[in-house]
């Protein structure tokens, strides 16, 4: 148990760490759409190493959730009950401003394609 603790305790810090240098250099997805290269992103390979590139030519290290969404309009249901934006926000546009102040807090910087639309 305790060595399981230990390696726990491990993992914790070395994710706080990259956490906390991904923090020091804030990728987001285009600074300057405007001098934008392309509309589309890419792969480049650098020294053998695959990067992630934006539509302005940056690197960008993708820190993300898979999924994101607000859950079900209603709260129960059918006699279950179901996770929904309404037990914590009063509309889904504010539960989704939350969540979205929220994990760029976390130092979060993208998310995955089963998530709301950026428009939500």
């Amino acid at each position: 148990m305790r060595r399981a603790l230990t390696a726990l305790f491990r993992l914790a810090l070395a994710t706080a760490a990259i956490t906390a240098g991904l923090h020091a250099c804030e990728a987001w997805a285009c600074t300057d759409f405007a001098a934008a290269r392309s509309s589309h992103w890419s792969l480049a390979v650098e020294n053998g190493v695959s990067w992630l590139v934006t539509p302005c030519g940056q690197r960008f290290f993708s820190l993300g959730v898979n999924v994101l969404d607000g859950g079900y309009p209603e709260r129960e249901k059918d006699g279950k009950v179901w996770y929904s934006w309404r037990a914590f926000a009063p509309s889904l546009g504010a539960w989704t401003a939350d969540t979205r102040r929220r994990l760029s807090s976390w130092g979060f910087n993208s998310a995955g394609g089963w998530a709301l639309t950026p428009d939500r």
